[in-house]
C-alpha cells in the first residue's frame, strides 16, 4: 500500500469488517486521520470523456495526441497526461502494430523537389464496392506541396485512361518536370510513353520490388486506406468519388483530415550544397558484425557443447592456420 487512495482503502475494511475505530486504522495503515475523511472535491470529466468518444468514433484511426487537437479547438483545457489517462481509461488505444525483424541497412535518401510541380509522384490503389465490385484510384502526389490534385476513380484505367485524366489535370494545374512511377502497364504503355515524351516529361521508374522509392505517394496510399476506404462501405463508385475526392467538401472523415494534411502541411526543405548525412553509404555490410566476419585470418569457434571429436579437429585447423 503506497497511494493514499489504497491505504484509505485499506483503512475502511479495517473499520467496517474487523470494528476497528478510525484512529486505530488509521495507525495502522500509516494513514493520517484528515487524508482518511477527505472527500473528493475535483468536478467530473464526463464532459470531456463522452466528446473524446465522439471524435474517437468520427475518427478511429487517430490516437491520443492527433484527438486532444480536436478537443482543445473545442475550448477545453488539459494537459497531455489528463488526455492519456482517460484515452486509456475510454479503452480508445489502437493495437500496436509490432514490425517484422529485419537486417537494418542504411537507405538510400530521395532528394527534395525543389519548387511546386516539380515532380508528381503517381500510383494506385485497390478497393471494392459493397457488391464484390474491384475499383482502382489513381493517386498523384505533389512531392513538394504534398499535394493530393485529383483522384481517379474507375473499374478499368489503363494508360491511355492516365493519360486522359493528366490532360484533364493540366487545365487546373501546370504539368510537373518528372513523374515517378513504378513498373505497372499503366505506366509503361504505349500510349503514357508518348504523350510523356510529347510534353516533355521526365519519367522516372523505381526498381522492380522497392516500392520505398516512391515513398512519398506510398505514405500517402497508406493513409487512404487507412482513414477513409477501411472505414468506409462504398454502393456506388459516384459514393466513392464523392467520399474520396479532395476538391469536394464533404463530411466524411477522410475528405476533412486528408485535405487538411495534404494542403497545410509544411512543405519539404530546399535542397542545399551539403551532400545530406545519410547519402553516403559505407563499403562495409551493415551484416559483418551481425555475422561476426573479420577482416584477418579465419578463426573458428569452439562451441563448448560439440563433441570432443570435433573439437580436436577444429584445434588441428587452427594449428594449420597458424
Amino acid at each position: 500500500m503506497v497511494t493514499p487512495a489504497s491505504k484509505r482503502t485499506a483503512a475502511g475494511v479495517m473499520i467496517t469488517e474487523f470494528r476497528r475505530s478510525q484512529r486505530r486504522a488509521c495507525a495502522l495503515g500509516g494513514l493520517g486521520r484528515s487524508t482518511c475523511r477527505y472527500q473528493f472535491r475535483r468536478p467530473g470529466d464526463e464532459e470531456f470523456r463522452q466528446k473524446l468518444r465522439a471524435i474517437a468514433l468520427e475518427r478511429p484511426a487517430f490516437g491520443y495526441r492527433r484527438l486532444g487537437y480536436f478537443l482543445r479547438k473545442d475550448g477545453l483545457r488539459f494537459n497531455h497526461k489528463k488526455l492519456l489517462r482517460l484515452y486509456r481509461s475510454e479503452g480508445l488505444g489502437l493495437p500496436r502494430k509490432r514490425p517484422r525483424k529485419r537486417l537494418w541497412q542504411r537507405p538510400r535518401p530521395l532528394l527534395p523537389a525543389a519548387r511546386p510541380n516539380d515532380r508528381w509522384s503517381i500510383d494506385f490503389v485497390a478497393d471494392q464496392l459493397g457488391s464484390g465490385r474491384r475499383f482502382r484510384i489513381l493517386t498523384i502526389m505533389d512531392d513538394y506541396t504534398r499535394e493530393w490534385p485529383a483522384a481517379i476513380i474507375d473499374t478499368s484505367i489503363g494508360g491511355a485512361r492516365v493519360v486522359r485524366a493528366l490532360e484533364e489535370l493540366s487545365r487546373t494545374h501546370p504539368l510537373p518536370k518528372a513523374i515517378v512511377s513504378d513498373n505497372g502497364t499503366e505506366f509503361t504503355s504505349g500510349a503514357f510513353l508518348s504523350w510523356a515524351e510529347k510534353r516533355g516529361i521526365e519519367l522516372r521508374f523505381i526498381q522492380p520490388g522497392k516500392p520505398n522509392q516512391n515513398a512519398f505517394v506510398e505514405s500517402f496510399n497508406g493513409k487512404l486506406r487507412l482513414e477513409c476506404l477501411n472505414t468506409h462501405w462504398f454502393s456506388t463508385l459516384d459514393d466513392a468519388r464523392r467520399t474520396t475526392s479532395p476538391g469536394v467538401p464533404t463530411t466524411t472523415t477522410f475528405a476533412h483530415t486528408a485535405h487538411s494534411k495534404t494542403r497545410l502541411r509544411p512543405s519539404s526543405p530546399r535542397p542545399t550544397g551539403r551532400r545530406p548525412r545519410d547519402f553516403h553509404i559505407s563499403t562495409q555490410s551493415a551484416a559483418r558484425p551481425l555475422l561476426r566476419f573479420s577482416t584477418g585470418a579465419f578463426t573458428p569457434r569452439v562451441a563448448p557443447l560439440w563433441g570432443a571429436g570435433r573439437t580436436v579437429k577444429l584445434r588441428r585447423l587452427q594449428r594449420q592456420k597458424l
